[in-house]
């Protein structure tokens, strides 16, 4: 499924988002200074867009393994140099950022409230049967 996807997804850009929070200063959120709770948070282009823009006209794996620690799903051995291009596509085209939990969680729902006040100013569909 596309939620398996993802998830093997995020499992590949694991290492790059580890040397992210080493490499930049990752103790307080971007937003409103908290240093609690940080995660690291795609921005500009969001992750889910980036794997799109990377399957686009692509053939994926649709059948993955399960990572023993987390059980999360992951690329199968057979896949590996799909998961290599994806990393370096992400690693090309993300932008990340420190983000509290709730910071994170606001962006999140500030997002879908958007997409909701647009999807209300669109011309509303009328159907005439006449």
């Amino acid at each position: 499924t596309r939620t398996n996807l993802n998830h093997a997804c995020r499992l590949a850009i694991a290492k790059q988002i580890y040397l992210y929070r080493i490499l930049n200063d990752c103790s307080k959120c971007a937003f409103c200074g908290s240093t609690r709770k940080i995660q690291i948070d795609h921005y500009g282009i969001e992750f889910n867009d980036i794997v799109n823009n990377f399957i686009k006209d692509k053939k994926h794996p649709v059948k993955f393994d399960r990572c023993p620690n987390t059980l999360i799903k992951k690329f199968k051995k057979e896949d590996y140099h799909f998961e290599r291009e994806f990393q370096e596509y992400h690693a090309e085209h993300a932008q990340l950022q420190a983000l509290c939990q709730e910071c994170n969680l606001k962006k999140n729902w500030i997002k879908l409230d958007k997409i909701k006040q647009e999807r209300q100013k669109e011309e509303p569909l009328i159907l005439n049967f006449d």
